[in-house]
């Protein structure tokens, strides 16, 4: 049987937060972390010496965590807000809004930080 949690905030859209967060497993983290060590492997080989290859790898460990962290956080989101509205139906959709927004993010994010 699965607990049902009701959640009051005082803050603006804390309600969502909380239900998306409660949606979130360590699990599904670890997985989309291993989607990104492949870019991280790629990354540590470029470079003539120790410290090219130091300092790439520091800086795709950074752009794969904020990837990590926006897609899971655009899916989370979104799928609370789509259960919430629409039931079993919005969440699914939700969830899928929410990655393909989460990754947009991450990419621009990217792009701009260089």
């Amino acid at each position: 049987m699965l607990k049902a949690y009701k959640f009051k905030s005082s803050v603006v859209g804390g309600e969502i937060v909380a239900r998306g967060m409660k949606r979130t497993t360590v699990a599904g983290i670890a997985v989309i972390g291993l989607f990104e060590l492949p870019k991280i492997v790629k990354e540590i080989m470029k470079g003539d010496n120790f410290f090219e290859h130091v300092g790439n790898g520091a800086k795709q460990v950074i752009n794969s965590a904020g990837n990590v962290a926006l897609t899971t956080a655009g899916i989370a989101i979104g799928g609370a807000l789509g259960a919430k509205y629409l039931g079993a139906t919005g969440s699914i959709v939700g969830m899928g809004i929410g990655a393909v927004a989460g990754s947009k993010l991450s990419n621009q994010l990217q792009t701009a930080t260089g």
